[in-house]
C-alpha cells in the first residue's frame, strides 16, 4: 500500500500518532509511506523513519520547498486559521511522486487508524479521478452554490483520498486545480478541499464513512440535518470506526479540547515517542467561550466542551473521560 501524507514540525507529533495507528492494526501488510516535507520537514525525517522502521515499514521523504503554492491561498479571514500551505500538497501528488505509482491513498495527519484499511485500498479507481467520503455538508446548497455547481453531484472531504494517477497525470488535472483557485480565491474557503471537488465533482465514487468518520458529522447541528442513509452510517462509524478524522480546530493533542473518541488518539500516543511530552492548551476565544455556555445552559448540559455534540454521541463515552 502506497500512503501519502503532508507533514510540518509543528504537526510532528500528530504524524507519528497517526503512522503508528496505521502500522499497528495493518501490520500483515507492506506500506511504503511517502511523505510531503513542509515547514521544518528535516525535523521530521529522523523521528518518523525510527517509527517506519520499528515496525518494518518504509518511509521515503520528498522535500515540498520548490513546489510553488502561490496561486492557493492559505490565512484569507473567512479560511480556517489552523490551516497551512501544506494542506495543498496533496494536489502536486502525480507531480513530486514516482511516475511508476498508479494510485495512491491520501491520509491527513489529524487522524487515527481503528481496524484495517485492506479493503479501503482494494477499492476499484479505475474510471474515477478519486474516492472519497461524504463531507458533513455533502448535500448543503450553500456550500454547493459556493464552489460553483448543483446540489445533488455532493461534497467529499479531502482528508482521506483514493487517488488514481493515471487519470491525475492523463486529464493534467494541475492546470484545473490552478486554473479554479484563481477563478475562486474569494471564496476559497476549505482550501484544497474545494478545488478537488469542483474539478472532480463528475468524476468521483464514494467511500462509507466508516473511512473517514469526521468530528463534524457528530456535531448537533450538522447530524441533525445529514440525510437518513448518512445517519445511519454517522452512528455505525462511531461505534465501529476504521478512521477518526479530527476536524475543526479542538484537536485530541490539546489537553482541554474535547472529543467523544479522544481516547483512540490517546491511546496510540502512549506508543510512541512523544508519550510523555505535556500537551499543550487550547486557546478558547471569550466569544466562543461565552457562545458554548449560552448552548449549554439552553440544553441544560453543562459539559462545557461537549456541547458541540448531538447527544447520541455525547453520552456514549462520558465516563471515559
Amino acid at each position: 500500500m502506497d500512503i501519502v501524507i503532508s507533514v510540518n514540525e509543528r504537526y510532528l507529533m500528530p504524524a507519528g500518532v497517526m503512522l503508528c495507528s496505521l502500522f499497528e492494526n495493518n501490520k500483515e501488510d507492506q506500506i511504503i509511506i511517502h511523505a510531503l516535507l513542509g515547514e521544518g520537514g528535516n525535523h521530521c525525517v529522523k523521528p518518523l523513519e525510527e517509527l517506519a522502521t520499528r515496525y518494518h515499514q518504509t518511509i521515503r521523504f520528498y522535500s515540498m520547498k520548490d513546489v510553488r503554492t502561490e496561486d492557493f491561498p492559505v490565512g484569507l479571514p473567512f479560511q480556517e486559521s489552523f490551516i497551512t500551505k501544506e494542506a495543498y500538497f496533496r494536489l502536486f501528488v502525480m507531480d513530486v511522486l514516482p511516475q511508476n505509482l498508479e494510485k495512491v491513498l491520501y491520509l491527513d495527519v489529524d487522524m487515527v487508524i481503528c481496524d484495517s484499511i485492506r479493503e479501503l485500498w482494494n477499492t476499484d479507481v479505475s474510471d474515477v479521478a478519486v474516492c472519497a467520503v461524504p463531507d458533513c455538508f455533502h448535500q448543503d446548497i450553500h456550500e454547493t452554490n459556493r464552489i460553483g455547481y448543483e446540489v445533488g453531484l455532493g461534497i467529499f472531504n479531502s482528508g482521506v483520498l483514493l487517488i488514481n494517477l493515471n487519470y491525475w497525470r492523463d486529464h493534467d488535472v494541475m492546470k484545473e486545480f490552478v486554473a479554479y483557485a484563481k477563478e475562486a480565491k474569494d471564496h476559497l474557503k476549505y482550501h484544497d478541499q474545494d478545488v478537488l471537488n469542483y474539478v472532480f465533482r463528475r468524476c468521483k465514487r464514494e467511500l462509507p464513512i466508516r473511512f473517514n468518520l469526521q468530528t463534524i458529522h457528530m456535531y448537533y447541528d450538522r447530524f441533525r440535518y445529514l440525510h437518513f442513509r448518512l445517519i445511519e452510517e454517522v452512528k455505525e462509524a462511531f461505534l465501529h470506526p476504521v478512521i477518526i478524522h479530527y476536524t475543526g480546530p479542538e484537536k485530541p493533542w490539546y489537553r482541554n479540547a474535547y472529543h467523544p473518541l479522544k481516547d483512540y488518539f490517546e491511546k496510540y500516543r502512549q506508543m510512541t515517542p512523544w508519550k510523555d511530552v505535556p500537551l499543550k492548551r487550547l486557546h478558547i476565544p471569550l466569544k466562543s467561550r461565552l457562545r458554548n455556555l449560552l448552548v449549554c445552559i439552553r440544553r441544560r448540559d453543562l459539559h462545557f466542551h461537549a456541547s458541540y455534540f448531538d447527544p447520541f454521541f455525547r453520552y456514549y463515552q462520558r465516563d471515559s473521560f
